[in-house]
């Protein structure tokens, strides 16, 4: 006896479950390496996806919408001003990470944990006014980091250990913060920016001074970085001072203990005329005391 109808082998059934599941799949993987957050616009390399988000009105960080290839990321002109760890762990593969001209006013310091094929961070142009001093700490994760870009923020200080965990580094941009003095024991090979800052030029600019004129083919724009203080020696370039201008510390130190002086032999003259007004008010209270006697 024939059957009307004929059944496919049960091997035939799994294959093409099996093939309609990964057809669903790729189908998945290609909507999403294709889709785009809104405000944001997405382009497709043979190395991954480039985001450009440059929307005035961007106020938030768009993790759901950012395709998982995504190598190129850039913030510019937003709102944004958080960014955290849970945020890039959505963009894992990121080589290029620009958030400049936002207004973020801090960094966590768990940031780089998930950003391990970093090659150039560009946060120029926010309201950092400190970096969390573990930041950069994680040395295996940012071995392949060449290019920080932190001008234009409102930076008033650079931990020296935080440039210690960055063996590659090649360029380190810190132009136009607040920063007014270098802490000792920053080390570097790499070339950097200083131009633009407040440099104080007081007893604690000798470590600037030598640390430039050790690396005067490393400091870009090395003639715009200036004293900002005091004013004898404002705007005057930091690698032309010389014990001449030591002098002029140690003159503008004198200044002052002079003026300490002089305020102090003005106090004891003024005490000294008191006790002399108040010595002769007695003498004088005696004497007539005396009289009427």
């Amino acid at each position: 006896v024939v059957s009307g109808s004929t059944q496919p082998p049960p091997g035939m059934i799994v294959w093409l479950l099996l093939t309609f599941t990964a057809l669903a799949e790729s189908s998945f993987q290609t909507r999403r390496s294709h889709s785009c957050p809104d405000l944001c616009s997405c382009s497709l390399t043979a190395s991954g996806a480039n985001v450009l988000c440059n929307q005035s009105s961007l106020t938030y960080f768009p993790e759901h919408g950012l395709p998982p290839n995504t190598t190129h990321l850039s913030f510019q002109g937003t709102q944004l001003s958080n960014i955290t760890a849970g945020h890039l762990s959505a963009v894992p593969f990121l080589t290029y990470l620009r958030l400049y001209y936002n207004n973020l006013t801090s960094l966590p310091p768990e940031l780089p944990v998930v950003v391990s094929y970093l090659n150039e961070l560009d946060l120029s142009g926010n309201q950092l006014v400190h970096l969390p001093p573990n930041v950069f700490s994680h040395a295996s994760l940012y071995s392949s980091l060449t290019f920080l870009d932190l001008s234009w923020n409102r930076l008033t200080s650079i931990p020296a250990t935080l440039l210690h965990k960055l063996p590659n580094l090649e360029v380190l941009d810190l132009s136009d913060n607040n920063l007014q003095e270098l802490q000792e024991d920053t080390k570097s090979s790499f070339g950097v920016i200083l131009s633009g800052n407040p440099w104080e030029c007081d007893g604690k600019i000798e470590y600037l001074w030598k640390w430039l004129s050790d690396r005067l083919q490393n400091v870009f724009f090395l003639n715009e970085v200036t004293c900002g203080g005091p004013k004898a020696l404002r705007d005057q370039q930091i690698v032309s001072l010389t014990e001449t201008c030591g002098s002029a510390w140690a003159v503008q130190w004198l200044s002052l203990a002079a003026d300490l002086f002089w305020m102090c032999l003005n106090i004891s003259l003024f005490s000294l005329s008191l006790v002399s007004s108040f010595m002769l008010s007695v003498n004088i209270s005696s004497c007539t005391h005396t009289l009427f006697l």
